[in-house]
């Protein structure tokens, strides 16, 4: 869901503003579930980048969003600075615990890393 949520931003961003897209903003679970499923820093650095309030960032990204994922996305809010914070829809989330428990031991499975060595240190 995450990347799913990084990729609607980095769409958002160059349909509002072409070739503008920064090159890093986070996309997190924040700590306190009260700011959401999912929180972005992408108003706050887009901000920066463009010399303008980030607010104003914020109210176009997320005007520009909640057009999209309708089926995924109950609501985006704006906190702080710019912080904009999704809110899954109950419906999306029960459609995929519903997944899950139909291929449980499917959960979880990916491929990250699969082939790679690593080295574990000690001091």
């Amino acid at each position: 869901m995450k990347e799913r949520i990084l990729a609607l931003i980095r769409d958002v961003i160059d349909e509002v503003y072409p070739g503008t897209a920064p090159s890093v903003f986070s996309v997190e679970i924040p700590e306190n579930p009260t700011f959401g499923d999912y929180a972005t820093n992408a108003a706050m650095t887009l901000g920066k980048q463009l010399k303008r309030n980030p607010k104003e960032v914020a109210e176009e990204l997320k005007a520009r969003s909640e057009k999209r994922e309708t089926n995924v996305i109950e609501k985006i809010e704006i906190a702080g600075q710019g912080f904009l914070n999704f809110f899954l829809s109950d419906d999306f989330v029960a459609q995929e615990l519903g997944e899950v428990l139909r291929q449980p031991e499917q959960w979880g499975q990916n491929l990250v890393g699969r082939g790679k060595t690593v080295m574990v240190e000690y001091f």
